[in-house]
């Protein structure tokens, strides 16, 4: 298990899911990681760093491992997901969900 911070992806959309029971408490989130073996997995989808997303290192996003946070885990926004990026992310949940 990792120590310390790790950047994520948010994917919820606040404005979507506010007023749900856990809305103001939690997000759907996807790791990254700077790992190079994530280079050979299919599903990895590269991230390079930006001035927009705040990345400091070329980093892979990681699909399979959605998960939901608390939002006080949550320590900073780095920045901003460009929109080629999260369509290609898109496109690999909806292949993890057999829904393409």
């Amino acid at each position: 298990m990792q120590d310390g911070e790790r950047p994520v992806l948010l994917m919820s959309d606040q404005a979507v899911v506010s007023g749900t029971t856990l809305a103001d408490r939690t997000v759907l989130a996807m790791p990254l990681s700077s790992e190079t073996k994530y280079r050979s997995f299919g599903l990895a989808v590269a991230v390079s760093r930006s001035a927009q997303n705040g990345l400091a290192v070329d980093s892979w996003a990681l699909p399979w491992q959605l998960r939901v946070i608390p939002t006080p885990s949550l320590a900073r926004r780095m920045g901003r997901s460009e929109t080629e990026m999260l369509t290609k992310i898109g496109d690999t949940i909806k292949l993890i969900m057999g829904l393409q």
